[in-house]
């Protein structure tokens, strides 16, 4: 998925901080819309590459086991 007016990328990520150590995984954004729970947005650069990326997490707080992501 990418943004509409820049076309960058965005990756989706669910992490259980319930575990240690925290488990933090790549989602797709159908799996990710499913799950509940408090939402974080960062946005990346890098420099060298001229490289952008924003990713959103949430929380996975009702513990559901998540399936593989392949992109």
């Amino acid at each position: 998925m990418t943004h509409n007016k820049k076309s960058i990328p965005i990756r989706f990520f669910a992490a259980n901080f319930q575990l240690d150590p925290v488990e933090e995984v790549e989602v797709s954004l159908e799996t990710f819309k499913r799950l509940t729970g408090e939402i974080t947005k960062e946005t990346h650069t890098v420099f060298e590459n001229g490289c952008s990326q924003i990713c959103y997490t949430i929380e996975n707080e009702s513990g559901e086991e998540l399936p593989e992501f392949n992109p």
